[in-house]
């Protein structure tokens, strides 16, 4: 990517020279236009959140405090345009989809050519939680760094770092269990007992039961350490050429972009910005802020529509309607007149009750965890870091169990605990550089399927 004179290009931007957005979107559509597509997984849907980004940029420019931070201000308004998008849809649509892993090469030890490794990287990637799997294409496919990449999400630069981290550690295990059940069943009969009918898509279940699998299994740890070079995978992965901007994006940005009622309506479906920044509220704290808000107003209104009536010592009275008048009632089902009573004859025998009905078989036990912190240091805060110890005890036997942290912003990072029978631990070592934790809770599926998660706790409460 050629350099960019960022202040240029917003200085163009907020006088209205054309060529500010030209320039924009010169040096970064591709770039978004690749992100949004991984997004959203449909050309058509990545081109309006594209477009639709341009057209913010020539309404706010003028907000960005900082110029020389264009290219995280274009990211961070592009992923609040997918997430709308997604938001429309009803669902959340992973960045990539795995789709089938390909037949291992002859030689299993030979070197992947680049087309294979592009798909080996996002075929383990499918294996990350949604959160990590954007946090890693944002900084390896996009090169953002940690700076930009809080920026691009709405968290602190502390929290990026942590995030980037977390995100990496999971890939390179993910990385390890795809290339050790692409290549080494043939080697180890319970590797193979394990992925018997696995249609090749490593979904987070899998990828932690063939990494623990790995972790008892000499042979297979071998053969991880072996194949799996994570540097030159990310390396390889991060030098793929970005995709390129369908042309009629920059014909319909010309059109667009001096209709002033096309931009207005455009710019007043986007939410929140920061005016300290410039930056767009990240949506998914927009909706939440929004929510807290509606079931606050819902309970005053609740008490002044049932509680004031009452009060004042009768039913609350119907509301009238603009005009006056009462509103119109619901359409009444007339009951049918009831049958006249008969007298039972003296002759005539009282009615049997009828018959109890089988007694419904008492349910399946619930399934209950219990869990115990052996360690918790808090005091190493100040140094950046927070580590916690946990033990987790169920009631049935456990196929998978996770350490959700929960952080100020609302994010969620889910971390593997290692599961035997009935119990679960993990030891988590946190690199916050003093921004805390805020609670965190035990989330566990038992082999039946059955699920559960513990109370949240809040982290380093009795410091």
């Amino acid at each position: 990517m050629l350099p960019v004179d960022d202040r240029a290009v917003v200085a163009a931007l907020v006088s209205g020279d054309p060529r500010g957005l030209d320039g924009a979107y010169r040096a970064y559509a591709d770039r978004l236009y690749t992100y949004c597509r991984g997004m959203l997984r449909d050309a058509d849907a990545a081109a309006d959140a594209v477009h639709d980004t341009f057209i913010l940029a020539g309404q706010r420019a003028g907000q960005l405090r900082d110029p020389d931070r264009l290219r995280s201000w274009l990211y961070a308004v592009a992923r609040n345009e997918c997430l709308r998008i997604l938001r429309r849809r009803g669902r959340h649509v992973p960045l990539e989809e795995a789709g089938q892993v390909s037949a291992p090469s002859t030689d299993p030890d030979a070197p992947l050519h680049a087309a294979e490794v592009q798909q080996l990287v996002r075929a383990a990637a499918a294996g990350l939680n949604p959160g990590d799997r954007e946090v890693f294409e944002l900084a390896v496919r996009h090169d953002l760094a940690a700076a930009e990449l809080g920026a691009a999400l709405g968290v602190s630069v502390a929290h990026a770092h942590a995030r980037l981290s977390r995100a990496r550690a999971q890939l390179e295990r993910a990385l390890g269990a795809l290339l050790v059940a692409r290549t080494g069943r043939g080697e180890c009969p319970e590797l193979d007992a394990l992925l018997t009918g696995w249609d090749g898509v490593l979904t987070a279940l899998v990828r932690k039961r063939i990494s623990r699998h790995i972790d008892a299994c000499d042979t297979c740890a071998e053969r991880r350490r072996r194949q799996l070079s994570p540097a030159a995978l990310f390396s390889a992965y991060a030098s793929a050429p970005m995709l390129v901007a369908p042309v009629e994006i920059r014909q319909w940005l010309q059109l667009t972009s001096t209709d002033a009622a096309y931009a207005g309506a455009v710019d007043r479906r986007s939410g929140r910005w920061d005016p300290d920044t410039g930056f767009p509220v990240p949506l998914e704290l927009q909706r939440r802020r929004s929510a807290v808000a509606g079931i606050a107003a819902v309970a005053v209104a609740a008490v002044f529509a049932f509680g004031g009536g009452y009060l004042l010592g009768g039913a609350p009275a119907p509301p009238d309607d603009a005009h006056g008048a009462p509103p119109p009632r619901s359409p009444q089902v007339e009951a049918p007149p009831a049958p006249p009573p008969t007298t039972p004859s003296a002759t005539s025998a009282p009615t049997s009750p009828p018959p109890a009905a089988d007694p419904t078989p008492p349910p399946a036990p619930a399934l209950t965890v219990s869990v115990r912190a052996t360690h918790e240091e808090c005091g190493a805060l100040i140094r950046g870091v927070y580590e916690i110890a946990l033990e987790a005890t169920a009631s049935r036997e456990l196929d998978d169990a996770d350490l959700v942290i929960t952080y100020e912003s609302g994010e969620q990072a889910s971390h593997s605990m290692t599961v035997s029978g009935t119990t679960a631990s993990v030891r988590h070592t946190e690199v916050r550089l003093g921004d805390a934790p805020v609670s965190w809770h035990v989330a566990v599926t038992a082999t039946d399927g059955a699920q559960v998660r513990t109370a949240p706790v809040e982290a380093c409460a009795g410091r």
